[in-house]
């Protein structure tokens, strides 16, 4: 009889020190209300880690919620494209929390692609604004015997270069297209 009890203590305290009480609960919230019509119909919560991959179809309030999780380090994404593009988020869980993660989305891209030199979004002027160059940039230049720069041919460049803010070698479907020097902003 003693050795059933402490079979059974075992196994109750075995069950108590493994339960699997957290939890993540939360929603989207669009920024750009007037665009929310852009998003899709069924959009999937994604949550990951060395041991969990498990999905879940958000409600019609755009709410999700993850239940029974130990404590771990978890990523979490979302099916629907928002941008800036290929956003997770690192969650790290503890035993019996409950994590709220509201997270923000613009279902459309925030940049405006115009040819003409805006303003500034932040000092509103156009006077340090300069465009943003995506990909390899490679500038080859010969130089003369006298130091100055000329092309392949021997001919002297006498043009002023553009200024330009590099704005690395990945090219994706929505980033800026204009940086203010003043106030080192991407737009």
């Amino acid at each position: 009889m003693k050795n059933i009890l402490k079979i059974i203590f075992f196994l109750m305290f075995s069950i108590f020190c493994n339960a699997q009480n957290g939890k993540i609960v939360g929603k989207i919230i669009v920024n750009d209300s007037e665009n929310i019509k852009h998003l899709p119909k069924n959009i999937y919560a994604f949550l990951k880690s060395k041991t969990i991959n498990d999905s879940i179809l958000l409600n019609e309030n755009l709410e999700f919620k993850f239940e029974n999780l130990k404590a771990d380090t978890l990523k979490l994404s979302f099916s629907v494209r928002n941008y800036p593009t290929n956003m997770y988020y690192i969650i790290q869980l503890n035993e019996n929390e409950i994590y709220t993660a509201d997270i923000s989305i613009c279902p459309v891209c925030p940049y405006k692609n115009s040819e003409e030199k805006p303003k500034c979004i932040k000092c509103g002027k156009k006077d340090k604004v300069i465009p943003i160059v995506y990909g390899f940039i490679s500038k080859v230049y010969f130089v003369n015997k006298k130091g100055k720069k000329v092309d392949k041919n021997g001919n002297e460049i006498t043009t002023k270069e553009k200024k330009y803010h590099a704005g690395g070698c990945l090219v994706s479907e929505c980033q800026p297209n204009w940086y203010c020097e003043r106030d080192d902003t991407e737009f």
